[in-house]
């Protein structure tokens, strides 16, 4: 009977966990569980504090024009106006949001003894082409920010009177993609090399499934790696850890044990358990 008992409270405490109080992510709370804030009050009121140094908007750089401001009125005496001082004000503005064309001629030249004919290859492709700045500020703008192509489209329009079709941002995001191979395999050599690394995986939904996204960083490098699965077969695929000697620090997830030479428990998720417990009445 004793048991029973034990066994029926394991499963009923099992109920009360959500992501304030265990390593269960976010997602998994549901709609009806409300997100308890595991940040205690410090009592102190909102904004800077007595001991804050204070900071302002104080320009000291070069400026791009100057425009000199006199008054409009006239001095009703009659007298002319005599300068005393000078007051000086910084505006500090975006340029009017135009795009630049810039025309590439290509000069074909002929040998007039052997007949060969030589010109610049630096453009392959459609006459017509988006520069690199526009590339990047697209990329910047969709993976960074996570503005839908659809959304992003738009913007582009009536920021800059572009018409780029979700297709043209996609390609944009593609080709990146491939340019940025030898980068990956730079990151990855980095953090093979360093002492500590930090792991991670985090559910997301990718064209109605479920997928993961996985990381690896120390203070200067962060590697990611998309895949449909989670433990194991996900972690050989990314080809990053099973190379790894140094010590892990991770989330006690039972797959990280596998890997690396030593490891160390995240003390965020260490502070949940222990809410856990002392919630359930154990501490």
């Amino acid at each position: 009977m004793k048991y029973y008992k034990q066994k029926n409270q394991s499963l009923q405490s099992q109920l009360h966990r959500d992501s304030h109080n265990s390593s269960q992510p976010l997602s998994r709370d549901g709609l009806k569980k409300k997100v308890v804030n595991s940040r205690v009050c410090s009592g102190r009121k909102i904004g800077g504090q007595p001991s804050h140094k204070g900071s302002t908007l104080n320009y000291a750089g070069d400026v791009d024009k100057i425009i000199s401001h006199f008054p409009k009125e006239s001095c009703t005496c009659g007298i002319a106006y005599r300068q005393t001082k000078q007051s000086t004000t910084y505006v500090l503005d975006l340029p009017k949001l135009n795009s630049e064309v810039t025309q590439h001629i290509s000069e074909h030249w002929h040998c007039r003894k052997c007949g060969k004919t030589y010109y610049s290859r630096k453009f392959k492709g459609n006459k017509e082409q988006y520069g690199e700045q526009l590339k990047s500020l697209a990329i910047y703008l969709k993976d960074y920010h996570f503005i839908p192509y659809q959304r992003l489209s738009t913007l582009f329009k009536d920021c800059f009177s572009l018409s780029l079709s979700e297709g043209t941002l996609s390609n944009f995001t593609a080709t990146a993609y491939h340019n940025l191979e030898e980068v990956e395999q730079s990151l990855k050599t980095n953090l093979l090399k360093s002492p500590h690394l930090h792991v991670d995986e985090t559910g997301l939904r990718s064209q109605g499934k479920n997928h993961w996204m996985h990381v690896a960083s120390n203070d200067k490098y962060t590697w990611y790696h998309f895949d449909a699965k989670r433990g194991i077969e996900a972690i050989e695929r990314a080809a990053l850890l099973p190379n790894y000697q140094g010590t892990l620090v991770h989330d006690r997830f039972s797959c990280y044990f596998r890997y690396g030479a030593k490891h160390s428990l995240c003390n965020a998720h260490l502070l949940r358990e222990l809410i856990f417990l002392e919630e359930q009445g154990h501490l």
